[in-house]
């Protein structure tokens, strides 16, 4: 595990102090905090974008498996067990979720590149380059998500679109 050991820069080039305080986790390992979303509705907040114009967070399709959780297609990928288990808190937590039996989980891929700027911008659906589909998903630029009041909106193109039954837990790094 990275740790990061904090310091105290004193001024006039004083000496550095440890602080008391320890260990801190590096933000890579704080993890993704889950919440509950609505598809396609008006987020609460901005989301944080790398410079690649990608969010800092993982959109996750929670389903019941029905003794089948299927995460093969091109737009999703099964969780890691430890994402898994953040998720299943974050699915226990919700009074709308708990004790319904959402127990396949499948994370949805976020764009990058060229299908991103596309996802982002185009406001055509089904979304294509070069005659092929796309699967994935990306928060919206502004223009196309006027009615958010400046608040960004999620779009999901092809296999990327939530199942019958599905409910879509966001993570962001905290």
């Amino acid at each position: 595990m990275n740790r990061i050991h904090l310091a105290l820069i004193a001024p006039l080039g004083l000496l550095l102090t440890p602080l008391a305080c320890g260990e801190v986790e590096a933000p890579e390992e704080l993890g993704y905090a889950y919440e509950l979303v609505d598809a396609g509705q008006c987020l609460e907040r901005v989301l944080e974008r790398d410079a690649d114009g990608r969010t800092r967070c993982r959109a996750v399709e929670v389903r019941p498996s029905r003794d089948v959780c299927d995460c093969d297609g091109r737009g999703r990928v099964r969780l890691d067990e430890r994402e898994q288990r953040r998720v299943r808190d974050a699915v226990e937590r919700d009074p709308t979720t708990r004790g319904r039996g959402l127990d396949c989980m499948c994370e949805l891929r976020q764009f990058d590149g060229e299908r991103l700027t596309a996802c982002r911008t185009d406001e055509r659906s089904p979304l294509e380059i070069s005659g092929e589909r796309i699967d994935g998903w990306c928060e919206v630029d502004r223009e196309l998500a006027r009615e958010c009041n400046d608040l960004g909106r999620l779009r999901f193109e092809g296999d990327a679109l939530l199942r019958e039954e599905g409910r879509l837990f966001l993570g962001c790094l905290e």
